[in-house]
């Protein structure tokens, strides 16, 4: 264990990273989410060098939440770290943190699926003392070209129907990202809910990171009846973010030919995991939302936030 140690602050560049770090915990994007009030801590591989673990928290108030605006940030590392470093890392990040006069630690990790030592850091901070308040999430897990064979009968028979009615699945350029966001956010008002997120804040965030932002809709003719606003994660995990369809296409539920269209790009770009977020509203489980996910082919992976008041 010796060859591990930890560190707060900035690193010099020659330490590589020895896993991929989430969008949400590269740089570029926490300086959207805030230019001040950043404390990095890392597990660094003396030997090699290498960076094996991450975690980011922005402070305000005293209290030090990660992240600090994305649906998650949390500890990003290499699945073969030993238990027993990350549980020590944790010791020492809090240790930092109440030294520096935090009062308050929020962490919000991704889905458990997306890292299978997650389950194990999850333990670890109970033990050490965190609450943790439980969101589902549904996840696709991507082994063939389609979701087809897992669709339950009815939603088979839509799919079909919307395909003889001429419905269309397209992956749109970014170009579009005006006219998509503008119809999800009317399809959203119509139920009386609104997004999370400002237009020119997302599309502050599509212009940081262009080639991770991606489009798709289901279209009828030249008209929009699903679309879809997804972020690659990770290479291996693609987010749909936003998604709706128009009340017009109800009949069709165009929504499975959206994620089955999105769960074949993914399996042709090598995309392992689709993931369908989680279905609280306003705080609270939409159970009907969730088991429409799970239908589609989708997993319940649980999805943490844990806090902890620092004395």
């Amino acid at each position: 264990m010796e060859e591990y140690s930890f560190y707060e602050g900035e690193l010099t560049p020659d330490y590589k990273l020895a896993f991929e770090l989430a969008i949400f915990n590269r740089r570029e994007h926490l300086l959207l989410q805030s230019l001040t009030g950043w404390s990095s801590f890392y597990i660094i591989n003396k030997k090699e060098r290498s960076i094996v673990a991450a975690i980011f928290f922005n402070t305000k108030d005293r209290v030090a939440i990660s992240p600090f605006k994305s649906p998650f940030g949390g500890i990003d590392f290499c699945e073969d770290v030993p238990n027993p470093i990350l549980f020590n890392f944790l010791l020492f990040v809090e240790e930092i943190l109440h030294r520096n006069k935090v009062t308050k630690v929020i962490l919000k990790n991704p889905p458990e699926k997306y890292n299978n030592l997650l389950p194990a850091v999850t333990t670890m901070l109970i033990d050490h003392g965190y609450n943790k308040m439980e969101d589902i999430s549904a996840i696709i897990e991507i082994n063939a070209p389609n979701i087809e064979s897992s669709l339950r009968h009815s939603d088979k028979r839509r799919l079909l129907k919307s395909r003889e009615a001429g419905l269309t699945f397209q992956k749109l350029n970014i170009d579009h990202l005006r006219d998509v966001y503008t119809f999800i956010e009317e399809c959203r008002s119509s139920k009386g809910y609104k997004l999370s997120m400002e237009f020119r804040d997302l599309e502050k965030t599509v212009q940081t990171f262009p080639h991770d932002f991606l489009l798709f809709a289901v279209f009828y003719n030249d008209r929009i009846a699903a679309a879809s606003i997804s972020i690659r994660v990770k290479r291996n995990v693609l987010y749909d973010f936003y998604h709706d369809h128009h009340k017009d296409f109800n009949y069709f539920s165009p929504v499975v030919m959206l994620i089955n269209g999105i769960a074949e790009y993914c399996y042709m770009e090598d995309i392992k995991l689709l993931d369908l977020g989680t279905s609280s509203i306003n705080n609270s489980t939409n159970v009907s939302l969730l088991n429409f996910k799970l239908k589609l082919g989708a997993t319940p992976s649980t999805k943490f936030t844990f806090e902890k008041t620092l004395a």
